[in-house]
């Protein structure tokens, strides 16, 4: 099973770093940028169970790059069946999107409803590795915004944390869908088998 999202547009400007603090209990100051130095567009997917991720880079998101991401996806998990967790963005549902599916039928895709994109578990990986590459970081162009998240990747890979839900978290969260499924990083070296409850 893979989780399957995008990110963007990631737009490559000065990033400050989070949870910093200056004299006298302020935030730091920091002078705006726009950002109109080019941006990205990023297609993930997870492996809960393992917690290994893949990641494509595109200037734009529409169905073509998506096609482009899953044949990458396709090379990736070169074997067996896939169930793909994936929201339902019209990209997604797409004629050309359906007949890529049509043309490689080992690949399931459950879409899931709207407004639900948060029981997909890659959300909080998109946070980790947002994180990671773009906090405290000035970035000149769309290239080193692509070297970045590939940097984290690589080291995100050697040493994959999975992911699994916590019905309890769930129960602590209210007002707010986004925040109501708490995903907590599974620190054990086994997979976790409990991936999607229900």
């Amino acid at each position: 099973m893979i989780c399957v999202d995008e990110k963007g547009p990631i737009a490559a400007k000065m990033y400050p770093p989070r949870g910093q603090w200056a004299d006298g209990s302020h935030r730091p100051h920091y002078q705006p940028d726009y950002g109109r130095r080019g941006h990205i567009w990023l297609f993930g997917a997870l492996k809960p169970h393992t917690g290994e991720g893949y990641l494509y880079t595109g200037e734009r998101r529409d169905s073509d790059t998506f096609i482009e991401f899953m044949d990458e996806v396709d090379r990736w998990i070169p074997e067996g069946e896939v169930q793909v967790v994936i929201d339902n963005l019209s990209i997604h549902t797409s004629v050309k999107a359906l007949l890529w599916n049509f043309g490689h039928p080992r690949f399931y895709l459950h879409f899931l409803p709207t407004g639900a994109a948060w029981l997909n578990l890659i959300e909080g990986w998109w946070n980790i590795l947002g994180h990671r590459a773009l906090d405290g970081r000035n970035f000149a162009d769309a290239e080193e915004l692509k070297a970045a998240f590939r940097s984290v990747l690589e080291g995100w890979n050697v040493n994959p944390t999975p992911f699994r839900w916590d019905p309890q978290g769930r129960q602590h969260r209210r007002g707010n869908c986004v925040k109501c499924a708490r995903l907590h990083r599974h620190h054990s070296n086994t997979a976790s088998t409990n991936i999607l409850n229900g």
